[in-house]
């Protein structure tokens, strides 16, 4: 660990610092925070490490119990920039990630973050879990926020979406969004729509 490598000594440091809080070790996250500090890290950037290891805490032990696929790969570093930033990030409901990835294939510098579709049981839940997200990519590099999702599933969704400067869209629900007037002319036929994404759900 002392010698030189592709990353600082101030970045093992944090690491190892996170390493030993999350093993419960009290002497090694002193000790490693101490050797942070002396490496060159502020305590406001310490403070800041602490806040994403609680963040990701609650918000990964959901995604676990809900078996969640992952939809984020290595692959998708290729669709950013050389700066490698994001021009769009698209937060949707897993039901509609499909549809919005194979639309967007083509598209550069643009990733959609899916969202548990079991999640809409509790609105009040999905409300938390999408302020928490939004709060992560707000603190990456995520270009522009925008978050597909109806008010039919979340009415209160406004003020989440305000509070991290994203943009919802002006629908129901995510037929809605996908069809926009074509939706009430197929169900004046009598028409049943779904997406694919329900059914897999």
């Amino acid at each position: 660990m002392l010698k030189p490598g592709a990353l600082d000594r101030k970045t093992r440091e944090i690491i190892a610092m996170v390493v030993s809080m999350m093993n419960n070790c009290q002497y090694c996250h002193l000790a490693h925070k101490t050797m942070a500090l002396m490496s060159g890290a502020s305590e406001d950037e310490l403070h800041e490490v602490l806040k994403v290891v609680e963040l990701f805490q609650s918000f990964t032990s959901i995604a676990n119990a809900l078996q969640v696929p992952c939809d984020i790969t290595p692959a998708m570093a290729k669709k950013m920039s050389p700066n490698g930033k994001w021009s769009t990030t698209i937060v949707a409901c897993e039901v509609l990630v499909p549809e919005l990835q194979a639309a967007l294939a083509s598209w550069p510098r643009v990733r959609v973050i899916s969202v548990p579709a079991a999640l809409h049981t509790d609105m009040n839940r999905l409300e938390r879990e999408l302020d928490h997200l939004l709060a992560t990519l707000r603190m990456d590099d995520c270009g522009d926020l925008y978050v597909l999702y109806g008010k039919a599933c979340t009415p209160s969704l406004g003020q989440v979406v305000q509070k991290y400067g994203a943009v919802s869209i002006e629908a129901g629900n995510c037929l809605d969004s996908l069809l926009g007037p074509l939706k009430k002319e197929a169900e004046a036929e009598r028409a049943f729509v779904l997406t694919p994404g329900w059914i897999r759900a």
